[in-house]
């Protein structure tokens, strides 16, 4: 499934801290979540397959791992979905902001 439709139909959606550590040491960048759900719409996979550092990564799959999602259906039966999601870690002065493709280009 697409990122947009992901996060469109995305019911719980938190969006991850910036870890502290990351911020003092100014590390910015792309993190990517690879991810499954379950045709209920649970979470059942979460695996980062890219981070700035490893605090980073760590801060992406705990909020990922609390993402729902509304059933899909396909011919009347629900099914499991897999995707990715991409999130922007970035400082700007003294503000450090976590940015979803969404947000970024608003």
């Amino acid at each position: 499934m697409s990122e947009p439709e992901l996060r469109r139909d995305a019911i719980n959606k938190p969006v991850p801290e910036y870890p502290g550590d990351s911020r003092l040491k100014h590390h910015t960048g792309v993190a990517v979540a690879g991810i499954q759900f379950a045709p209920n719409g649970t979470m059942t996979e979460v695996r980062v397959l890219e981070a700035p550092d490893e605090a980073i990564a760590a801060a992406v799959k705990a909020s990922v791992s609390a993402w729902t999602f509304a059933p899909v259906y396909i011919g009347g039966k629900a099914i499991a979905i897999s995707g990715k999601l991409v999130f922007y870690f970035r400082i700007a002065g003294k503000e450090a902001t976590v940015i979803s493709p969404a947000e970024k280009f608003l």
